[in-house]
């Protein structure tokens, strides 16, 4: 019985120069972390957050 990594090598070596650079492209995908960048939302809370006109004002 053939170990999962010498039926991956035999697999890779019936494959094209074409299809191996495609391969790896696919693979070079799938291990790179997708890092997902947040939109920013101008006035996305206007209307909803009220600060008094006395918040700067001393507590005392």
């Amino acid at each position: 019985m053939k170990k999962g990594s010498e039926e991956m090598k035999e697999f890779v070596s019936k494959l094209s120069e074409k299809e191996k650079q495609e391969l790896l492209k696919l693979l070079e995908e799938a291990l790179t972390p997708k890092v997902e960048e947040k939109k920013r939302e101008i006035g996305k809370y206007e209307g909803k957050i009220f600060i008094s006109e006395d918040f700067n004002e001393p507590n005392f």
